[in-house]
Order: structure tokens, then sequence, then C-alpha cells
């Protein structure tokens, strides 16, 4: 009614509140089975300024002081002078819903912190491998060089040097081998 008191409950209400009979529930302030009664003074202030509230989100506790997650949709019953002469409407259960999505944000959460720890583990193998790549070129740039000492093993350690470089580049990514072969024959002259 006007006096925010329950009037009226169905069997699914009941269970709600954790009521079982119509009577433990009928003529009870609505308030007092709320969690914040402020939440319940802005929604009846919501009715009263514009006749109606929909999926209005409260939390509704039973006797234990079990919180239950709520949407209610209610709209104001008028007398002839337009004053409130009562509030009809509809509380749903949605604690379910609730628990879903604050099982879909952990495991959100999770998924984040996994992909944020196998990035870092990806950067590391990065590292590695353009270390292992850059001592590779290094390798192979050195039979190059090296070339020039005996004319007999120049055309071999030539070879070497072509042969180690494009099999690298057939293991490691083309760009790579090539940036740290620039980088590796500017450090070594």
């Amino acid at each position: 009614n006007a006096d925010d008191r329950i009037a009226a409950i169905n069997p699914a209400g009941l269970a709600l509140l954790g009521a079982a009979s119509p009577f433990e529930a009928i003529g009870r302030i609505f308030s007092h089975f709320v969690l914040n009664p402020g939440d319940r003074e802005n929604f009846l202030n919501r009715i009263r300024a514009n006749g109606f509230v929909k999926d209005y989100e409260i939390i509704v506790k039973n006797p234990a002081g079990e919180p239950k997650f709520c949407i209610e949709t209610a709209h104001a019953v008028l007398r002839p002078d337009g004053s409130l002469a009562a509030i009809q409407g509809i509380v749903k259960d949605i604690s379910d819903y609730i628990a879903q999505e604050k099982a879909l944000w952990k495991a959100n959460l999770e998924l984040t912190e996994t992909n944020d720890r196998l990035q870092e583990a990806q950067v590391v193998l990065v590292h590695a491998q353009v270390g292992e790549v850059g001592r590779e070129i290094r390798r192979a740039l050195a039979l190059a060089r090296g070339a020039h000492d005996h004319p007999a093993r120049a055309a071999w350690r030539a070879v070497a040097a072509r042969d180690r470089l494009e099999e690298l580049a057939q293991t490691k990514p083309l760009d790579l081998v090539l940036d740290l072969a620039r980088h590796a024959d500017v450090r070594d002259r």
C-alpha cells in the first residue's frame, strides 16, 4: 500500500522473503526486508515522482540475513484525488544471474592475468632467441670476413657464411635475421 506495507504476495514472493505463509509477510513494511533501507526510500521517491519504476536494483534479505539480488518494476495506483493509494509491482530474484556474472568477471580477470604472464614469457623467449640468432649471425659474418687471410679458404668460408645465414632465415623470421645481421656487422667492424 501507500505506506509500503505488503498487502498481497504470491508464492514466489514468499520464497524470496523466506516466509512460510502469507501471514508472515502481509502487513509488514517491505523496507524491513531490504538490505539498505535508503535504497527503498529512493525507490518510493521515484514512484511518487514518476508514477512507475522499471528494473530498479535492490538487495532483499531473508530472515537468515542472506542477500538476494533483485530487480523491481512497479507502478503507482492513485486515488481519484491523485494521491498514492498503493504500489503494484513485481520483484524478480536475479541472484543466479549476478553469481554467473561474478564468475564470468573472475574468469576474465584470471584470463587477463594468464595472458599477461604469457606475453611476459614470450618477451623473455624472444630476447633469448634474439641473443642466439645474433651470435649465429656474428659467427657467419666472422667466417665471411676471415676469407681474406687465406685465398684457398675464401670460397669455402663465403659459402659456409651464406649457408648459415640461409639456415637461420629458414628457422627465424627473416626480418629479424636481416636486422640482427646489420647490427652485428656494424658492431663487429
